[in-house]
């Protein structure tokens, strides 16, 4: 069992916590056992030992690995462990997501205690998960106690200290306390919040990029006249790049007035496929980048946090695409074609050898010796089938010569491509599943897109959850998609179209079901049958039979109505903040029990939560899936891992426009 701790908080109405170190304003925490601290967020706890019973200030949070740290003083840190127990100190309102003001379905009393199972920052906002679809963020409790303080908006401007005494403070429940101030004399920060006093000059609220740096008063600080930044914007030839690693640059996007900060690209330092061919020149000397991938512009960058690559290499044979250049390295189900000249971000040397990166977890080498289109080469010594696949004499497939089944495992003894699929031989013959999925299908001149659209539940009207949309709602987002040309894909086709770059036509799309809802049964299943569309469902093992979720028997129905059944784990954890034995359990435990119970190959998981790490990604390949899906809002390409691909999020009330707008 994990260590458990009270949060005794109060938070003043509109401040949030901060994504970066700043302070929180939760007054204190009382340990419910002996914890040892950490020097710094993330690393080990080997410092000294707090006693359970005892109550810390907790000043700062931050988020190290996808997990929320608090720091009760100068370099002492405690990780948040949960499931924890929360104890309010002012009534508290509950909303059915996070960050969804008009969801407020119940509100707790002040001084209640409840059990939190997630502990997440969205927004800048530490949000809660009391189970289900039940979340608080403490800073819309209401005050019981302390100073009526109001923060309220001040029009944005640019200031400096007046001098290197002025007194900084932070916030809480009881009122501003003194904070720091060292260093911050001549540097410039931005004030967007007040905070108004009685017989006393108003607070600001001082910001740097996204930080929060703390409270000071009116008359401490000077304004800097605000001088516009004009921009010259160049166009030069499409440069592949990648965001350098230590970067925390913010990104924009461009209006008429000039660059305006924009919400954060999710993981930009991780994606791959990204290239640049237009600059922003500023009249103050700043240059930014427009970052793209596959031709969709993400955001403005400052050129400081840009890697631009203007390497490339021309392939001498058909090149095989690893997962990584060492010796576990995996064939990762990709070729790139003979006599291609192709761009690559990074390159290292093992050894002889020169490695060269397509982005995560995608490399290749020039060496002929390890491109070698052989059992070893590939990891392919046998091979698991996942539906009926003819043996031809040759890989011309005129001459049928044999049969394999689903689920049967074939053992390899030759590999080689045709047409860009993959043959391989084993004592009858030639086989190749990518042929069978793709052989009526189009090699497409450019790099495959593919939209992966994610829904979870279902209702009969609009309601403040926004992961459950009408049925209604989604009948029309089918008939949408038939007057607009979309093919539907299973997950085999899926696969085969990102591993290929065959298509069956110009517009296609993967739809995607998340935790396996009994409203899948009543509601959708007629819809889908009537539309003759592929939908894949993605089922909690240890949820079937609950009171909200599918029984195996509905299940089963499902199936031959035409749904397919994917992994979505045993427990519905987040995968990325599991170590590697319980990560690996949730993997291929959940593959196993819903083969035997179902008799269906699994090759597909979705991370719950889109919570996944690298590492995530290495076992989910270990245990036998095809691809792994995440929660990224974007489309997915050639470009990205199959172990990480993303998709995009359906909401309520989608238009016509809105909807087919997310598909490009």
């Amino acid at each position: 069992m994990k260590k458990q701790f009270w949060l005794t908080l109060g938070l003043v109405s509109g401040l949030g916590v901060a994504l970066q170190a700043h302070p929180v304003h939760a007054a204190t925490i009382t340990l419910q056992s002996d914890q040892r601290l950490a020097q710094a967020a993330g690393e080990k706890q080997s410092g000294e030992a707090l006693k359970a019973g005892t109550s810390w200030r907790v000043s700062q949070a931050v988020t190290k690995d996808k997990n929320v740290w608090l720091e009760l003083g100068r370099n002492q840190w405690l990780p948040v462990e949960f499931p924890g127990t929360l104890q309010l100190t002012k009534e508290t309102p509950v909303y059915s997501a996070p960050t969804i003001p008009a969801s407020v379905s119940k509100k707790l009393a002040a001084g209640s205690q409840w059990q939190f199972f997630d502990v997440q920052l969205i927004n800048d906002t530490l949000w809660y998960s009391l189970g289900g679809h039940q979340w608080i963020n403490l800073e819309d409790a209401q005050p019981q106690s302390g100073q009526d303080l109001t923060v309220t908006p001040h029009d944005t401007i640019q200031v400096q200290l007046k001098n290197k005494d002025a007194s900084l403070d932070y916030l809480t429940d009881k009122g501003f306390i003194p904070a720091s101030n060292s260093d911050l004399i001549n540097q410039t920060f931005t004030v967007d919040q007040q905070i108004d006093q009685p017989d006393h000059p108003a607070m600001y609220l001082l910001k740097q990029y996204t930080h929060v740096i703390a409270w000071i008063s009116a008359d401490d600080v000077q304004e800097i006249p605000d001088t516009p930044v004009t921009f010259t914007q160049t166009v030069a030839q499409r440069q592949s790049v990648t965001l350098r690693p230590s970067s925390n640059e913010s990104s924009f996007y461009l209006t008429d007035d000039g660059l305006k900060k924009a919400k954060p690209v999710k993981n930009l330092q991780q994606l791959s496929g990204l290239t640049t061919r237009r600059t922003l020149v500023g009249s103050d000397g700043s240059q930014f980048d427009l970052i793209e991938q596959a031709g969709q512009q993400l955001a403005w960058v400052n050129q400081k946090s840009v890697q631009k690559a203007t390497m490339s290499v021309q392939t001498n044979q058909t090149t095989i695409v690893y997962n990584d250049y060492g010796k576990s390295r995996q064939y990762s189900y990709r070729t790139l074609p003979a006599n291609t000249n192709v761009t690559y971000y990074d390159h290292v040397t093992d050894g002889n050898t020169t490695w060269y990166s397509l982005g995560h977890n995608q490399w290749f080498t020039l060496d002929s010796d390890l491109n070698q289109m052989t059992p070893e080469s590939l990891n392919a010594q046998t091979l698991t089938l996942t539906s009926a696949t003819p043996i031809y004499s040759d890989t011309d497939h005129k001459q049928q010569v044999g049969q394999l089944a689903a689920n049967d495992t074939a053992t390899i003894e030759a590999v080689k491509t045709v047409d860009h699929r993959l043959w391989y031989q084993n004592a009858t013959g030639w086989f190749s599943p990518a042929y069978e999925v793709t052989k009526n299908w189009h090699y497409q001149d450019q790099p495959v897109r593919l939209p992966i659209l994610m829904y979870h539940d279902f209702e009969d009207t609009v309601t403040s959850n926004i992961y459950a949309i009408p049925a209604a709602q989604f009948k029309q987002q089918l008939d949408w998609l038939d007057k607009a040309g979309y093919q539907t894909l299973t997950p085999d086709q899926a696969f085969y179209a990102l591993t290929t770059n065959y298509l069956p036509t110009s517009k296609v799309v993967w739809m995607t079901m998340d935790d396996g809802y009994q409203s899948w049964y009543r509601q959708i299943m007629p819809l889908v049958q009537d539309a003759g569309v592929h939908v894949t469902g993605f089922q909690i093992v240890n949820r079937m039979d609950s009171n909200w979720s599918l029984n195996p028997s509905e299940i089963k129905t499902l199936m031959a109505a035409g749904f397919n059944l994917e992994s979505h784990t045993m427990n519905h954890v987040k995968l990325g903040q599991q170590g590697d034995y319980t990560a690996s359990q949730e993997l291929t435990e959940s593959k196993a029990d819903l083969q035997k119970q179902f008799d269906a190959p699994i090759t597909t998981i979705a991370y719950p939560y889109g919570s996944y790490t690298n590492k995530t990604e290495n076992l989910t390949q270990a245990a036998g899936y095809q691809m792994g899906l995440a929660m990224d809002n974007r489309v997915a390409t050639l470009s990205d891992s199959l172990y990480a691909l993303p998709r995009i999020t359906v909401t309520p009330d989608l238009s016509k426009q809105a909807f087919l707008d997310k598909l490009q």
